[in-house]
This record gives structure tokens, sequence and C-alpha cells, in this order.
């Protein structure tokens, strides 16, 4: 009776098995990022952006991109990077700051600079989002006026945007609620093809810092 039991139990466990195999198997459902998407972000490694303190136009910070991976993509139902469906691909950038004092390793460490690392993934509501460790998902597809991206808000678009002495195409602007205990960034404006243009960080009631691209070089 015993044997019985477990011949039993053993083939319900296969069958369950060999369900979960067919319910993870992506075949052709495999959700890969867009081009149209990727037009935003992806650019070659070694591209660099160099930004300006607007407040102390003597202060700079270059961005320097070291290239993208796939690690996070969610290869079957299980999900490596929780905030994306699975069956998705989840790709991720690098950036590297140059100014320590202003962009610290880990938010302290001024002895090291600091990384920018930017996702992008297909969210469980549909369409893809960009999304900065930083800041949370700024910019989602379809682009669409006052979407919320948790706790971002795209409040404007603009097929023109001057900044310095440059006019940049196919731009957002996205902000989120300013925070009084720590800083972080506040406002957002990237554009298709370039990639970031300025942010805003903020703290509360301490002074703003403003960082506006000055110069950049993208590798393709």
């Amino acid at each position: 009776m015993k044997n019985k039991s477990f011949l039993i139990t053993l083939l319900v466990l296969i069958s369950m098995l060999n369900s979960c195999k067919k319910k993870c198997n992506c075949d052709d459902n495999y959700k890969k990022i867009p081009e149209s998407t990727k037009e935003w972000f992806w650019f070659g490694n070694g591209s660099t952006w160099v930004y300006r303190l607007a407040e102390d136009t003597t202060v700079f910070d270059t961005l320097t991109f070291g290239g993208i991976d796939d690690r996070s993509s969610n290869k079957f139902c299980r999900s490596e990077f929780a905030p994306a469906v699975g069956c998705s691909e989840i790709l991720t950038m690098y950036f590297k700051h140059s100014n320590a004092k202003y962009f610290p390793r880990y938010g302290w460490n001024t002895m090291n600079v600091g990384f920018e690392i930017l996702k992008t993934y297909s969210p469980h509501g549909g369409g893809e989002f960009l999304s900065l460790e930083t800041c949370g998902p700024f910019l989602g597809f379809p682009i669409r006026l006052q979407e919320q991206f948790d706790m971002f808000t795209l409040i404007d678009t603009f097929s023109n945007y001057k900044l310095i002495n440059n006019t940049y195409n196919n731009v957002i602007h996205s902000t989120q609620p300013i925070l009084p205990e720590i800083e972080k960034i506040t406002d957002i404006w990237w554009a298709k093809n370039i990639g970031l243009l300025k942010i805003i960080k903020t703290k509360g009631t301490m002074p703003k810092t403003t960082w506006e691209l000055i110069n950049y070089n993208i590798k393709l």
C-alpha cells in the first residue's frame, strides 16, 4: 500500500514538473525591447557626455558609457528583475561619473567616483520603461503626457529643446516630488539618440544642483 501511495505521489510530482516546464517555456512569446525604444538609449562603448553645474560653471562631470548586458533578462517565467514581466528582455546600461565630490560611489565615498545604471524593461502594465537606479522609472513607451511611472510624471515633450548653445530634438521632461530627507533627482530631461540632457538634484530646502549637457561624443 505504501509503495502504491509513493508511486501515485511520484506520478503527480512528475506531472506538475512537466506542466511547469511547458508553462515556463517562452517559445515565440519572448518579448524583446523594440528598436524604436532602443533609439532612446542605445550607445556604443566609450561614448561620453560632459555636464556643467549651472550654479557654478567651473564645475564639470563626465559620464562615460561602459556597456550593455542582458543578464537580468527573464529568460523563463521566473523574474530576475521584479518590475518586469516574465519571458522578457531586460537591458542594463552602465555609466561612470568623473566627479567624485558630487557623484560619489554609494552616496558617500568621495574618494571614488560613482556610477549610473539604466535599465530598460517591459513592465507588467505593458509597453517599456527607462529607469535609472538612483531615481526609478522616468520614461515609458508609448510616450503620453501626464503619464506616471512610479514617482515620476511626464510633464512635457519638445520637438526642439534649446539648452545653452545647442538645440535637441525629441526631448522629454519628467519630474517627481521633492523629498526632505534625501538628495535625489527631481527633474530629468532626456533626448532621443542623445540620452541625458539635464537633471536637477534637490534635497528639501537645500540649494538645488542643476547639471546641463555641454558636449558629447556618442560612438555607435
